[in-house]
Order: C-alpha cells, then structure tokens, then sequence
C-alpha cells in the first residue's frame, strides 16, 4: 500500500533524485504541476542534486516549446482542448530534447552531420546564427515592411509589452 505523507519541495527533490540515481542507463522525466506549485523549481532541485552526485540532468522547459498562436488559438483562445493539447509543440520536444541523445543510434538519423560527428555541434550552432542573420538581412533588404515589424516586435518584447 502507498503511504502518503507531506514533504516539503527539498525532501521531494532529494527523494526524487535518490530513487533516480538508484536507476541504470539513461532515463527521462517529466515533472508536471500548476505554476503555482513551481514544477520548473522542482525539476531543478532534482537536477542539481544528480549533477552533485556525476550524473547528467539537463531540466527543459516545455514553455520553451509553444506552438505558433495560429496553430494554438485555431479553436478560440476560450477553448479548453486548446489549451490542454493544442499549445505544446511535442514534436519538437521529442526531437530535440528527446531523441537527440540517440540520434546516433537511429538508422536513418546517424547519417545527418552532427550525429555522425562530421559537424562539431558548436560549428553548428555558428551555422544556425550566421543562416539566421543572413536571412533576417535579405528579409530586411526585400521588404520594408519586415523590417518595420521585426523593429517593433523587438521594441515591444525589450519593453516587456509583448505577449
């Protein structure tokens, strides 16, 4: 029988990372809860305390996985499968947080650059802000327009307005 008892978020986190260092090989979790209760804060206790102890832990955010607001208010900003399903971009998630670590072993996924090792990940990193620059200028050079927008959604994000 399961005993339930009140910890405080330390306990939880020590608890948790003890019974996930008693685990072998790789493993995943997922740490859930209403923002009141601060799941983000919990998953990096846990994952502070597995680095002390050698393991790797790198705690990821599904915020930093939103869906473009087309696709999440495609039903109405009121409704509640939206909200629940709808906002997330899982399969981003999955296949850049989750399988990553084993791309490597993917018969198909090996192949690609950094997986294989042909591209060291901070080369490719160089490439994704020297591409990303690079478009954001011709952009700038095709459309005045683009520029204009791209001017006053970093204004309002640097002024906090934005969201």
């Amino acid at each position: 029988m399961t005993r339930i008892r009140p910890v405080s978020p330390e306990v939880l986190a020590a608890e948790l990372a003890e019974r996930l260092l008693a685990t072998p090989g790789l493993v995943r979790v997922a740490i859930d809860g209403a923002p009141a209760l601060k799941p983000g804060a919990l998953a990096s206790g846990v994952a502070d305390r597995l680095r002390t102890a050698g393991r790797f832990a790198l705690p990821v955010s599904t915020e930093d996985f939103l869906l473009p607001a087309s696709q999440r208010y495609e039903f109405g900003r009121t409704s509640p499968e939206a909200f629940y399903e709808g906002w997330r971009d899982v399969n981003g998630l999955r296949r850049e947080v989750l399988d990553a670590a084993t791309d490597r072993f993917h018969p198909i996924k090996h192949l690609r650059p950094v997986p294989s090792g042909k591209v060291s990940i901070p080369l490719a990193y160089a490439q994704w802000i020297a591409l990303m620059l690079i478009g954001v200028g011709l952009g700038m050079t095709v459309s005045t327009p683009f520029a204009i927008t791209l001017f006053v959604l970093r204004e309002k994000s640097a002024s906090g307005k934005l969201g």
